[in-house]
């Protein structure tokens, strides 16, 4: 018997201001736990790339410019018929003040590495 196959797309979005990148750090409750660049769910009907800026401005209170499509990450649960998409971007500028975090998460900038 065939699965009902269903598809989540998600964004991530690497933020560059010269050699640093910024990072948050999420707390195990908020799901993906540990050092991650913005990002979350694309809401429909909206597009990929307009629910990254979303996102962005939603987790940071950063809005994103110059955003490049960097790849795709994807993976599957065979036994649930689940596929996740995760679409990465790079933005290069950005303009807004900085969001206060919840307890537990918190963001900042670090060395980008070659």
């Amino acid at each position: 018997m065939r699965l009902q196959t269903e598809v989540k797309l998600y964004t991530m979005c690497m933020i560059q201001d010269g050699s640093r990148i910024l990072l948050m750090n999420r707390p195990d409750a908020k799901g993906f736990p540990g050092y991650i660049a913005p990002g979350g769910k694309v809401d429909f009907p909206e597009s990929i790339v307009n629910g990254a800026i979303r996102e962005v401005r939603e987790e940071t209170g950063l809005i994103v410019k110059d955003i490049i499509y960097k790849g795709l990450e994807e993976s599957c649960e065979p036994n649930t018929g689940l596929r996740y998409m995760v679409f990465n971007y790079l933005a290069t500028s950005f303009e807004g003040c900085w969001r206060i975090l919840p307890k537990g998460s918190w963001y900042g900038w670090t060395s980008k590495r070659h």
